[in-house]
C-alpha cells in the first residue's frame, strides 16, 4: 500500500514508470507512445515527461475508492504568484463531500479531473514578480487553496497568490502544519463572531457557557 494525501492506495493503482523521452497528451492506443499511430512523431500531441506532475483526483464522484493518481501539466508562479511543492495536504468534509458529488452542478464547468484539498504544506520553491511575503524560496510554507477543477491541494505542486501563503511554523512537520490552516481560520471566524455578539449582549454572562465548550 502507498499513502497519498492521506488516502491508501495499492502499488498496482500507481500509473507504471514512464521510460519514453515523450509521452502524449490526449488519449491514443498507447499513452506512452508519441507516435500516436501515424508513423512520425505529433509535436502539437507531445510533452515531455518531466513537464508532468502527479496528483490524487476524482474523474467520477464516489467514495475513497473514486481517488485515483492522474498526472497533470507542470506549473509555474507568475507575477503575484508562488509555486510550493506540496509535501503535505489535509482532508476537510468539504472534500469528502464534493468527491461524493455536493458540488456536482459546479464541477461541470470545467474538465475532469477534479482535485480535492483546502490545505497545503511544502516547499516554497518559486517566487513571482512583485511577491513579498515573509516567505522565501526554500521555506516551509502552508496555504489555503479553493479547489477548483484540477487546482486543488492534493497534487505535487500547487501555484497560488503570495497573500495564500503563510511561513510553516517553526517545529512542526509537514503533516502536522497542513492541519492549521482551514482549522485555524475557522477559529479565529468563531472569535470574531462570539466577540461581535459580546458587544451586543447586556452583559457577558451568557457568553461563560460558550467559552467553556
Amino acid at each position: 500500500m502507498a499513502t497519498v494525501a492521506g488516502h491508501q492506495f495499492p502499488r498496482e493503482r500507481f500509473p507504471p514508470p514512464i521510460h519514453a523521452d515523450f509521452i502524449s497528451v490526449h488519449p491514443v492506443a498507447n499513452p506512452y507512445n508519441p507516435m500516436a499511430g501515424s508513423g512520425k512523431p505529433r509535436p502539437d500531441l507531445i510533452r515531455r515527461k518531466a513537464d508532468l506532475k502527479r496528483a490524487v483526483g476524482v474523474n467520477v464522484h464516489g467514495g475513497s475508492e473514486a481517488l485515483e493518481v492522474v498526472e497533470l501539466p507542470e506549473v509555474n508562479a507568475g507575477a503575484g504568484e508562488v509555486c510550493i511543492q506540496v509535501y503535505a495536504a489535509a482532508v476537510n468534509p468539504a472534500d469528502t463531500m464534493a468527491r461524493k458529488g455536493s458540488r456536482a452542478e459546479q464541477q461541470k464547468l470545467d474538465p475532469p479531473p477534479y482535485v480535492p484539498g483546502m490545505d497545503a504544506t511544502g516547499i516554497l520553491d518559486q517566487a513571482g514578480e512583485g511577491v513579498a511575503t515573509g516567505v522565501k524560496v526554500g521555506d516551509a510554507a502552508m496555504a489555503i487553496v479553493v479547489p477548483k477543477a484540477s487546482h486543488g491541494a492534493y497534487r505535487e505542486q500547487i501555484v497560488l497568490a503570495a497573500r495564500a501563503v503563510l511561513p510553516a511554523p517553526a517545529g512542526t512537520t509537514h503533516v502536522e502544519a497542513c492541519t492549521l490552516p482551514m482549522n485555524g481560520l475557522t477559529a479565529r471566524l468563531s472569535l470574531d463572531l462570539l466577540g461581535h455578539r459580546a458587544r451586543h449582549l447586556p452583559s457577558p454572562a451568557p457568553l461563560a457557557p460558550m467559552a467553556a465548550m
